[in-house]
């Protein structure tokens, strides 16, 4: 993007993509309650409540898809408001939003089958389905760029291939969970409510973490600029990778905590919980050492000396030394039903 486009280009695509990504990874919204109370349904032998279950919970999404597209929108128009002077930013801006807003509805909508999938102990099956797509939309990117479509070419490609991605998901999502719903009929208001709950409190954790990430990268972008705002986030970018790692190896801990105390084995929580803390630790520590001495060297080569900046790596990796135990901390919690205090203490 930087070697196509130009720095300033690659800010304003920044922006857009990192909202894209927490929403990716957040599970806001109602697919952390579907993986939740599936794996609980199908421990206790009740099969038929999941039919109602998913159907509730996807049409909630609906909804939540919608507010989300809507946000995204809102926060790409203030950019563009506040450098009303810079005609060529502005169209480059209006360019990506479009595009970008609706693969977040197609994320969210996504977001549902994830669960199904997570909830029936399926999640090498969502992550295979990432790994392919992720594969994808890198040599998609590549060849935009490469064809002069710049980055209206790339939010046209992480549209088509997040579309196709979706749909592949959902399709693993009815063969592996036979009782799987969006017919408008099954939907319930007693089990919305309930799944309500859980969300709320799921979405108090998410609401933080994006809130505050992508504050700080608006008010960068407002008040620095874009070419300040890609230099930064080269090191979020090899963060976030770090993080997501974590993230993504504690995924199944939720629905197999659910399960667990579904089954009356409360007893092995304690031992999942040690053991994973354990996991994660020994995997993140090494990699977050690496990063703090050597970010600056990374990013150099990575990229150029113009987009080294001193101290971001040590501070970026000093914050995110707790982040393993939190993640495994706040999956077991949301296997738990008793994810909101953690939440709101973040």
């Amino acid at each position: 993007i930087y070697e196509s486009v130009g720095q300033e280009s690659l800010g304003i695509w920044e922006l857009g993509w990192s909202f894209l990504i927490y929403v990716s990874f957040s599970g806001i919204g109602f697919g952390q309650a579907l993986s939740y109370f599936i794996a609980q349904k199908d421990a206790e032998r009740q099969h038929a409540e999941i039919s109602s279950i998913c159907a509730t919970g996807w049409w909630a999404q609906c909804f939540i898809s919608l507010v989300m597209a809507g946000a995204f929108i809102v926060v790409m128009n203030l950019p563009a408001a506040s450098h009303g002077d810079n005609l060529a930013l502005m169209d480059e801006i209006d360019q990506i939003t479009i595009f970008l807003s609706l693969t977040i509805g197609v994320v969210m909508f996504g977001d549902i089958a994830h669960g199904v999938l997570i909830g029936q102990h399926k999640s090498r099956i969502t992550e295979y389905i990432n790994l392919v797509h992720d594969v994808l939309l890198a040599f998609a990117m590549v060849a935009a760029l490469l064809l002069g479509y710049g980055i209206q070419g790339l939010a046209i490609v992480t549209l088509i291939l997040r579309v196709c991605s979706e749909l592949v998901r959902y399709g693993f999502a009815y063969a592996v969970c036979r009782e799987m719903s969006i017919n408008p009929f099954d939907v319930s208001i007693e089990k919305g409510a309930t799944l309500l709950r859980y969300s709320m409190k799921t979405s108090i954790n998410v609401m933080q973490d994006l809130l505050v990430h992508q504050s700080m990268r608006l008010l960068l972008f407002l008040s620095m600029g874009p070419l300040v705002l890609a230099a930064f986030s080269r090191y979020a970018t090899i963060m976030r990778q770090i993080n997501r790692l974590t993230e993504r190896l504690s995924m199944s801990l939720s629905s197999v905590t659910s399960a667990l105390v579904a089954t009356g084995a409360e007893e092995e929580v304690v031992s999942l919980y040690v053991q994973s803390t354990r996991m994660a630790v020994l995997i993140s520590l090494p990699l977050l050492t690496v990063f703090a001495v050597a970010g600056d060297l990374i990013v150099s080569l990575w990229m150029g000396p113009e987009f080294v900046v001193d101290y971001v790596a040590v501070l970026l990796a000093a914050g995110a030394l707790l982040l393993a135990n939190y993640s495994i901390s706040y999956r077991l919690l949301s296997g738990l039903n008793a994810h909101g205090r953690i939440g709101l203490f973040s």
